[in-house]
Formats: structure tokens, C-alpha cells, sequence
């Protein structure tokens, strides 16, 4: 796996032996719009003539970092390490911009949503991208910052993921009718007391349960009940929603498992990695 890294002024890249190696300072972008935002990125040690590749955007939580991010899922452990490019973007202060017009980003007028289009045309400019498989997982408010994405860029994206995040109630009142499909896909503890799996109700700050959230994409998206309350081993129990193109919403529900990334009975990022990849814009 490459790691490439930039600063605002100058460019570097290095291609590192150890697939473990610690994180380096992060990117920043070419582009004076973004100027003063970073990220991180794994690319394929090598790359293959011809092959097109996968975008995965990884999105931190309140407070984190994109280090932190690539840390937490590590994607470069996977067989789809060299398969796929890896974006883990900072978000300019705490907090994303989730679209439910109440938080830090939101009031200091912060462009999260162009900013991640930017870095998807930046990298369809750089690397040979495969414009059909741009994917999208966030956990805790990086997750609620997916669904804002789905809603305002699922045209450029094929599916998206949250963990330990549902949608706020503000953003699902202003995602309208998507333009183009979209598969979605959470993975939730039932017993998260962060973000609740039952929801909130505090005003702009409310949050959709997390079933509610996968009946709210369902309804947007057309889709029929394919699966109930499904067990799918002794921890997770799965509600799906799907149609005959393929596309789908759902809804991992771990029964024991609180406001984490990893729960026993799922394997988050294998979960999250092979759903990504079954869909296809």
C-alpha cells in the first residue's frame, strides 16, 4: 500500500514497505478553497494497467482525525488493501457539517459536503478511479455526516455506511427525492447511549431512530421489506430493504453492543467492505 502526502505548499509520496507503518502529516489540497484542510490517503502499492479502482471516504467521529480514522477501521489489513484508494479527511473543527443545521461547522458556514467533492474529482484527476464504486462510511458523527452525503451527493456515490449513527431529524426533513439510486447500509448497538438506537428529540439536535432512519432511505428509494427482524448469529439481527435493480437499505442491529466501532458477532469492516462492494452505481 502507497502513502501519499502533502502539505500546502509541497508534495510528497512515498511508498512504504511496512503495510503498518505509522501515519505521516496529513494532505492538504491544491485547490485555495480547501487550502486549510487535510487528509489521508492509501493507494494500492502498486497498480495494475488497465484496472479502475474503488473510492472509499472514511469519516471520523466527533473530535477525531483521519489518522484516527485509518487506524480504527484498518483497511489496510484487508484483501482489498491494494484493491481500493482510501481517503481518511479531517474535518475542519470538531465536528462534521451533518446537515442538520445546528452545529459548529454548520454556523461557521463550512463547505464539509464540498470538500469532499472536491477530494473525489481531485482523485478521478489523479489515479485511475472507477467512477461507478465511490463509497462512503462514517462512525458516530462521521456516520450522521454519511447520510448527509448520501443525500446531497448520491449522484457521485454508489452506496454509503454508518456506525453507531442514525440521521438527524433536521436532514431528514431536507433530503429530498435522491436523483440517482443509492444503497445504504447501518451497522448499530442497540444499547448505544451516545447516539441513541431509539433516537433523540431535542430540537435541531434530534435524532431519527435507527430503524426509522432505514424506513425513512427505503421510502426514498423505493424499496420493498425483504427481511425482518432477521437473526443472523446469536448478537446481530438484520432488517433489509431492497429491490429488483439490486439497490439496498440495511439495518445491522447489535443487540448487546454500545456506541463502538467493533461489536463481538460483527465484523464491522469486513461487513462494511463487502457491501461496498457489491453495489455498483
Amino acid at each position: 500500500m502507497k502513502w501519499i502526502i502533502v502539505f500546502v505548499v509541497a508534495v510528497f509520496s512515498c511508498a512504504c514497505e511496512k503495510e503498518y507503518a505509522p501515519p505521516s502529516p496529513p494532505l492538504s489540497p491544491t485547490d485555495s478553497s480547501f487550502a486549510d484542510r487535510t487528509y489521508l490517503i492509501d493507494t494500492p502499492q502498486t497498480w495494475a494497467p488497465g484496472k479502475k479502482y474503488p473510492v472509499v471516504f472514511a469519516l471520523h467521529g466527533a473530535g477525531g482525525t483521519g489518522s484516527g480514522m485509518r487506524s480504527t477501521v484498518r483497511f489496510y489489513e484487508t484483501d482489498e488493501r491494494d484493491s481500493c484508494i482510501f481517503i481518511y479527511p479531517d474535518a475542519k473543527v470538531e465536528n462534521w457539517e451533518e446537515g442538520c443545521r445546528c452545529n459548529k461547522p454548520y454556523r461557521l458556514g463550512i463547505d464539509d459536503v464540498g470538500f469532499i467533492n472536491y477530494l473525489l474529482s481531485d482523485a478521478i484527476g489523479k489515479y485511475p478511479v472507477d467512477t461507478t464504486r465511490i463509497y462512503a462510511v462514517g462512525f458516530s458523527q462521521g456516520g450522521l455526516f454519511a447520510h448527509n452525503l448520501g443525500c446531497k451527493l448520491g449522484h457521485r456515490f454508489a452506496a454509503i455506511a454508518s456506525v453507531a449513527s442514525a440521521m438527524s431529524v433536521p436532514l431528514s426533513q431536507d433530503c429530498g427525492q435522491p436523483a440517482e439510486k443509492i444503497s445504504v447500509m447501518m451497522i448499530y448497538g442497540q444499547q448505544d447511549k451516545v447516539l441513541p438506537y431509539n433516537g433523540t428529540d431535542e430540537g435541531s439536535f434530534s435524532l431519527l431512530s435507527a430503524p426509522a432512519t432505514a424506513e425513512h432511505w427505503a421510502d426514498k428509494l423505493s424499496l420493498n421489506h425483504t427481511a425482518k427482524n432477521q437473526g443472523v448469529n446469536d448478537y446481530v439481527v438484520l432488517d433489509g430493504y431492497g429491490s429488483a435493480q439490486g439497490d439496498q437499505v440495511l439495518l445491522y442491529t447489535v443487540t448487546h453492543g454500545d456506541h463502538a466501532w467493533s461489536f463481538t458477532g460483527m465484523n464491522t469492516r469486513e461487513t462494511v467492505l463487502n457491501f461496498f462492494l457489491s453495489h455498483v452505481k
